[in-house]
């Protein structure tokens, strides 16, 4: 197995006022290639602060990234988009779905940023495999909570990036769409090969990764295990 996500002591720090706040501390994890880990934690335990880190959105006060290979710590904006733009996929709780688009037409748009040709059958059987077939030509103000997301999943897999970052992907959704697109991210990167990378504060649907991290207080720890 490939490594594609690593962290080497991976600390964040931010200033508020005089005050230094710890929002990550010395995090060391691997993440192989088509691995689904859930990262949990209690609010404000850095959970977010670590997939930003991790998916180039944010840079470490210490501490190294290394992206399917590439160490992205340190390189400059242009060069962190370009990597971005090759090797990551987001889905985000908020959805981010261009409303003057089709749905069709936000599937491809990371494909069509990285100026490469679409693949129409590939992104065929990912629609269908999402269920959004009779909804492509649909736009997102004509499309549920739980169809917007399904189109957000199929965008984030549609260019087949090394990793998927997912940040609450179902905080706006009920308890049933919940199950149902995590279960959906889940099956997708199995029959994809696809790595993803989940933060969730809901414990049940963490249930559904291969791996589970805990965070708490900005560091790693095991259930039990006292910081």
């Amino acid at each position: 197995m490939n490594t594609v996500v690593k962290a080497e002591n991976l600390t964040k720090y931010y200033k508020r006022g005089r005050q230094t706040i710890k929002a990550l501390y010395r995090v060391n994890l691997e993440i192989e290639e088509g691995q689904f880990t859930a990262v949990v934690g209690p609010s404000g335990s850095g959970k977010t602060t670590l997939l930003r880190l991790l998916s180039t959105l944010d840079s470490p006060s210490e501490g190294r990234v290394i992206l399917d290979g590439i160490e992205i710590t340190g390189k400059k904006n242009r060069e962190i988009e370009l990597i971005r733009r090759e090797k990551v996929g987001f889905v985000f709780q908020s959805y981010d779905l261009f409303a003057e688009y089709t749905v069709f037409e936000n599937i491809i748009l990371p494909i069509m940023l990285s100026h490469k040709i679409v693949n129409t059958d590939f992104i065929d059987a990912l629609m269908d495999s999402l269920g959004i077939t009779k909804i492509a030509k649909a736009f997102p103000i004509e499309l549920s909570g739980g169809e917007m997301q399904r189109v957000a999943i199929a965008r984030a897999l549609a260019n087949r990036p090394a990793v998927i970052f997912a940040d609450e992907p179902t905080a706006q959704l009920d308890s049933e769409n919940s199950r149902r697109i995590v279960e959906l991210l889940h099956v997708s990167g199995q029959m994809w090969n696809q790595t993803i990378l989940m933060v969730t504060h809901n414990m049940e649907l963490s249930q559904y990764a291969d791996e589970i991290i805990h965070l708490k207080d900005g560091e790693l720890y095991l259930p039990g295990e006292q910081l």
